[in-house]
């Protein structure tokens, strides 16, 4: 008996043994059923429904899986913690976890499946080298008091600029973006050839993979040199605007957000790339065993104009050497000397080449932290987004080490774009503990960029389909309250996208006509260049202003 199929053909014989009787031959009789027709229906039945139970039993057990997966994936996506019913005064930033997160998780694609794949020592896992903080003169103490600033109110000089909704607060002589302005001026105006201007974009998944940024970029491209592709990170969970990249080796990730480093000295992206394990800040490699060697392949599929890549890394135990390809000819080798600072090596390059490897030979993994397709001189944007971010990783950045590699890129404008993975929380009633993180993290900024200007974009108007249809969240404009309080307070500049949008309700309008995804928190391509475009428009406006009360832009209306 196989299945329930086959009980229903069941059928119970039992052969009569014939009677003998002498000087007869047994005569043969057929056998018959023996059993009662009730008993044998009876049975029949029991077995049936002996069947049927096993199969609703299973049916059952597969729904109440299926269920609970479901569940659990609906409780990820809206990024909720069982600790938020605990919250208190030191309750910290939460991670948002979003659907993709559990879909794709954030680990490196080896490419090489033969490679060797060492796992994190359990010891490094996780943990901050203490020594940093005694070797970090440029990290502060926060002190949420302030005689600037009263909560719920702006001060008379950070009024509007413009219909553009941009703050610029004015500090003493200056105003917040006077530093960014400068910079542009002198591109437009004296046009050196070897002026480098780069803006750091940071942002969540709204700008991974160069979303937004790329925008920006064209956008800034028509009133100034530059464009090129900007930073790309080694590996980014999602496609990139411009390139592919292929990893052969042992790759690791670390991140001031997922995956911890096993110190602070990160790439000024908030990530380090390496082609061994994570080793602390006392580790001694032994020079004894033989190099590793590892590889990128990079493929441009969105044509792109540049002339030189710089590589950005640091932070090397031993010597090291790269070369690179271009097809199958070499057109760089370099062998470089251990080193506790960051570097940029410029490698010039012709045509613009689709197709580009890079090849890392070391006893020990230097730090690696991305590179950038570049042009000779301009204004260049980077694109530093991490999924899931709120911002509150970077307070684990060396600020010194930080601080330097500003000064190296001349950095002159640090745009922050979060908040979406803070607003899904709508049982959190009070945002103060955001607005003094917020707040924390642009002093440390202004620490570690004394010489750029620091712009807050607040967060977009975000929705769910509730039972009502599309809704939007209450907890948006607490959000955005929350980060115009911390961005004036500390005296950097903030551009209410939020309002630009058209405040609550704006991403139910926004999805209508095709600029917001279906998931009412993600942007399609025409909403990002809008988004991209109410930013730029706000500058630039506010850049024109600049230079009518300019000494150089004046004499230069003089002399021509």
């Amino acid at each position: 008996m196989r299945s329930g199929a086959h009980f229903s053909k069941l059928s119970v014989k039992i052969a009569v043994r014939p009677e003998r009787r002498e000087g007869h031959a047994p005569k043969i009789k057929s056998s018959k059923p023996f059993i009662n027709k009730k008993i044998l229906f009876t049975l029949k039945k029991l077995l049936t429904l002996q069947v049927e139970f096993k199969m609703k039993y299973t049916v059952l057990k597969s729904l109440c899986i299926m269920l609970g997966s479901v569940a659990l994936l609906l409780l990820c996506s809206l990024g909720f913690e069982w600790g938020i019913a605990n919250y208190s005064i030191d309750f910290k930033p939460l991670q948002f976890v979003s659907l993709n997160e559990v879909f794709i998780p954030n680990q490196m694609e080896i490419s090489n499946a033969f490679s060797p794949k060492d796992s994190l020592p359990k010891e490094f896992d996780n943990k901050l080298d203490s020594n940093w903080v005694n070797k970090d003169p440029f990290s502060i103490e926060f002190n949420p008091e302030t005689p600037l600033f009263v909560e719920g109110e702006i001060l008379p000089e950070d009024t509007i600029h413009n219909e553009l909704h941009l703050y610029n607060p004015k500090r003493g002589e200056n105003h917040a973006l006077d530093a960014f302005f400068q910079e542009l001026e002198r591109l437009e105006v004296l046009n050196p050839k070897d002026l480098n201007i780069r803006i750091a974009h940071y942002g969540d998944s709204q700008l991974e993979g160069g979303l937004i940024t790329h925008d920006i970029r064209e956008l800034f491209k028509k009133s100034f040199k530059g464009g090129g592709t900007g930073f790309i990170p080694f590996y980014e969970p999602c496609y990139n605007m411009y390139v592919t990249r292929k990893l052969i080796g042992n790759w690791k990730r670390y991140t001031c957000f997922h995956e911890r480093y096993s110190n602070s000295f990160y790439g000024y992206c908030g990530t380090v790339y390496r082609f061994m394990p994570a080793r602390n800040l006392s580790f001694e490699p032994n020079l004894q065993y033989a190099p590793q060697t590892a590889k990128c392949l990079i493929d441009l599929y969105n044509p792109v104009k540049y002339k030189k890549i710089r590589l950005f890394w640091g932070k090397a135990k031993t010597p090291w050497s790269l070369k690179v390809y271009q097809k199958d000819s070499l057109v760089f080798e370099e062998h470089f000397e251990a080193s506790d600072d960051f570097h940029v090596t410029e490698i010039e390059l012709k045509n613009s080449p689709k197709k580009l490897m890079m090849e890392f030979q070391a006893i020990e993994s230097p730090d690696l932290y991305g590179f950038s397709l570049d042009n000779d001189n301009g204004l260049f944007v980077d694109n530093l987004a991490l999924r899931g971010h709120s911002g509150n990783g970077f307070h684990i950045l060396n600020t010194s080490f930080l601080k330097f590699q500003y000064e190296a890129l001349n950095h002159k404008l640090i745009m922050f774009q979060f908040g979406g993975n803070i607003i899904p929380y709508t049982n959190v009633k009070n945002f103060k503990w955001y607005e003094d993180d917020l707040y924390k993290m642009l002093l440390k900024f202004k620490k570690a960029a004394p010489n750029a200007s620091i712009l807050v974009i607040s967060n977009m108007d975000m929705g769910f389909k509730g039972v009502n249809g599309i809704q939007s969240y209450p907890t948006a404009p607490k959000v955005r309250d929350a980060q115009k309080r911390a961005a004036l307070k500390a005296g950097v500049a903030f551009v209410d996208i939020f309002e630009l949008m058209g405040g609550t309700g704006a991403i139910i309008d926004w999805y209508q006509k095709g600029f917001a995804l279906n998931d009412y928190a993600h942007l399609t391509p025409k909403g990002q260049k809008k988004i991209a475009e109410f930013i730029v428009n706000a500058l630039l406006k506010d850049y024109e202003l600049y230079k009518k009360h300019s000494p150089v832009s004046n004499l230069n209306k003089l002399l021509n």
